[in-house]
């Protein structure tokens, strides 16, 4: 059985937000909440093999999130980067949706060419 040194997560640690994201976090959540849709699950699979790139531990894990509709749900499947430079004590991450590998690149200049992300899947939806 493999060790897993990302089970430990901080939710804390996940992001960072400025004020402004804050606010468009709040923004959001409130702007979906007045058409009737509200965040149901996110479930995150386990993490790909991890590599070691400029002194950090990266890898990569596919979240799912499920979305409540008016009508059903909507399952969306992306691809978050890991990143932790203190040996696995504390992860960052970084949704890569509706980014390409030069965006990603640009921010995180210290990726790893091992790390791979797998095209972005359309949502699936299911209704009642």
């Amino acid at each position: 059985m493999q060790n897993n040194p990302v089970k430990n997560i901080d939710i804390n640690g996940m992001g960072h937000f400025d004020h402004a994201g804050k606010a468009t976090l709040v923004q959001t959540v409130s702007d979906m909440k007045t058409k009737g849709m509200s965040f149901a699950s996110i479930n995150v699979d386990s993490p790909s093999k991890i590599v070691t790139s400029h002194n950090e531990l990266q890898c990569t894990l596919q979240q799912h999130t499920t979305i409540k509709l008016a009508n059903g749900r909507a399952v969306a499947t992306s691809t978050l980067i890991g990143i932790s430079g203190d040996g696995g004590k504390y992860w960052l991450f970084m949704d890569t949706s509706n980014k390409n590998m030069s965006a990603i690149r640009t921010v995180m200049p210290n990726l790893s060419t091992a790390i791979v992300i797998p095209p972005q899947q359309e949502p699936v939806f299911y209704s009642f």
